[in-house]
């Protein structure tokens, strides 16, 4: 199945760990604020548009991951065709101590709508709460920083299994292709979700284009030593302020 988030591609295939969720959540309480609602910062400028996309005016959050409200990212599921709109709603949650911004789904695949992310000037992350089965992981997907840095952080638990995650920086400053649109700046990481016990249970490839966002996600995922299901994630339209 499917998961409601390209950083959690594949992520709920892990058998015993969890299964289809129906259900946000809702301990946690949103709050709603005005203008940007995630951490924003990175570096400023970077190539936006593109074929495939566009840019509202001025853009005022230049990161790898813009939370300005409003904005939105289409991204086509390649293994089924299926598109899945993701927009930055006005709405965060506090969480560890940071702040993330509430991405709406639509349509939803499995019940679930909403996803969070946040950064600070360095650091990505997406944070997945899910009730039931209790799911609590917040991922560290990307580090603006130089090729071939590396890090290792404690990514929650899902069902009562620790996890952590492992990430490397690929490459940094990149031109990729994706549904035939040319992003620039792009920040390719890797990273290894593992649970206490069982071991590594999905591998991740993330492209990010600074002033855009998440172009594309590669995945798969499967226990240790079982079959691995494979999801390709490509960004096909969007729009930023």
């Amino acid at each position: 199945m499917r998961t409601y988030q390209p950083l959690l591609a594949g992520l709920i295939l892990v058998v015993g760990l969890a299964s289809c969720q129906k259900e946000v959540d809702t301990v946690l309480p949103a709050t709603t604020t005005t203008g940007n609602g995630g951490n924003n910062g990175g570096n400023n400028g970077g190539n936006n548009g593109g074929n495939g996309g566009s840019t509202g005016g001025t853009v005022t959050d230049s990161s790898y991951m813009p939370l300005v409200t409003g904005n939105w990212w289409k991204m086509k599921d390649s293994t089924t065709g299926n598109v899945q709109t993701y927009t930055v709603t006005a709405n965060t949650l506090p969480y560890n101590g940071r702040t993330f911004s509430a991405v709406y789904v639509q349509p939803t695949s499995n019940g679930i709508d909403t996803g969070y992310y946040g950064h600070d000037a360095v650091d990505y992350r997406f944070l997945a709460l899910v009730s039931a089965p209790s799911v609590r992981l917040e991922f560290l997907y990307l580090r603006d920083t130089t090729a071939g840095t590396t890090w290792t952080a404690n990514a929650g638990s899902a069902n009562g299994f620790a996890a952590t995650v492992d990430g490397r920086v690929v490459a940094t400053n990149q031109t990729k292709t994706i549904q035939g649109v040319t992003y620039y700046k792009v920040i390719h990481s890797y990273i290894e979700l593992s649970y206490a016990l069982i071991g590594t249970a999905a591998r991740y490839d993330y492209y990010s284009a600074k002033g855009v966002g998440i172009i594309a996600v590669y995945s798969e995922a499967g226990m240790p030593g079982a079959p691995q299901t494979r999801v390709v994630q490509e960004l096909t339209t969007y729009h930023v302020n």
